[in-house]
């Protein structure tokens, strides 16, 4: 399975359990029975992303998770035993109507059925199996990591043959020899992952799916990371939120300098409406009938004038 196949699987995912579990999956490059025990305790983040401590055939061992970051922090929300280090990372879904919950990891059969399920949902053709992912990340690890480096990251033997396998399959060295060839270093640099983040240089951490700098940043969004800059994009720092968006800003200006204008306008001619009450010879403050007008007096007419009103 290529990196575009994981992406499409992922994003068949009906929780944030399963699109966890999928990425966490393919980018650990665990065995099943490695990854399928795992409490919340062994998950940890830090600056960098997430970790996980998990034991297999050489004992335990520390792998680095970057690009499932974000997808493993919704789902420890969701966790129905977040708060408990004891329970399982990879535990059932508890239902609404079954009040008998208990806390036990999934199964390799319920696994298995769910990827077949997702990749079915997805468009995926290819043999779709919990070892086809670690299989699928050797194969793409094997461009970029050395022999010794492949071992301690799959838990491997000193003495397994397992990388020199996979660097076969993946024909790094062959590309590497045919392309300097013809004037080019290094063929493996051209091989970038199809899964990408963003190191964020505003807030020092590594911007993963979507929580930080908007739909662009997301693994699963067709819209590219690259193209949105620093200044456009809402940002996390010291725990309040900054918009840096240029246009924003001189939109908020132009409103309120409308909005100052329209109101100034409404004070003068609320000014204006209450000349006549301010003017002494207005007829608003002298009643019509009788109340100190004498035939022949003139009232300023600089005042507000109502044809109704007559001179007497």
């Amino acid at each position: 399975m290529t990196e575009d196949d994981i992406k499409a699987i992922a994003k068949a995912a009906y929780t944030s359990r399963d699109k966890a579990f999928v990425l966490s999956l393919y980018e650990s490059g665990c065995r099943i029975e490695e990854i399928l025990p795992l409490r919340m305790k062994h998950l940890s983040f830090d600056r960098l992303g997430a970790t996980l401590m998990v034991r297999g055939k050489k004992g335990e061992r520390r792998i680095r998770l970057v690009a499932s970051v974000l997808t493993l922090q919704k789902w420890k929300e969701d966790h129905p035993s977040k708060n408990d280090p004891e329970s399982f990372l990879w535990c059932k879904i508890p239902l609404p109507n079954n009040p008998k919950w208990e806390n036990n990891f999934l199964s390799y059969g319920f696994i298995s059925r769910l990827l077949k399920e997702l990749a079915e949902k997805a468009g995926v053709k290819k043999a779709v199996n919990p070892h086809a992912f670690r299989h699928s990340r050797a194969t793409f690890m094997a461009r970029h990591l050395k022999e010794p480096e492949m071992r301690e990251f799959f838990g491997w033997d000193k003495d397994s043959d397992m990388p020199a396998t996979y660097v076969h399959l993946s024909g790094r060295d062959i590309d590497n020899s045919v392309m300097r060839i013809y004037g080019y270093k290094d063929a493996s640099k051209s091989q970038e992952p199809v899964i990408k983040t963003w190191n964020c240089h505003l807030i020092s951490t590594v911007n993963y799916l979507i929580f930080l700098c908007g739909p662009g940043s997301n693994i699963l969004s067709p819209v590219p990371v690259l193209p949105f800059r620093a200044h456009q994009i809402p940002y996390l720092r010291r725990g309040k939120e900054f918009k840096y968006n240029k246009q924003q800003k001189q939109d908020k200006q132009i409103k309120s300098r409308r909005r100052k204008a329209f109101a100034q306008r409404n004070k003068s001619s609320n000014q204006r409406r209450n000349h006549r009450s301010d003017n002494p010879g207005c007829m608003h403050e002298r009643p019509f009938f009788g109340g100190g007008l004498h035939v022949g007096e003139v009232i300023n007419l600089q005042c507000w004038f109502n044809p109704r009103r007559t001179i007497l």
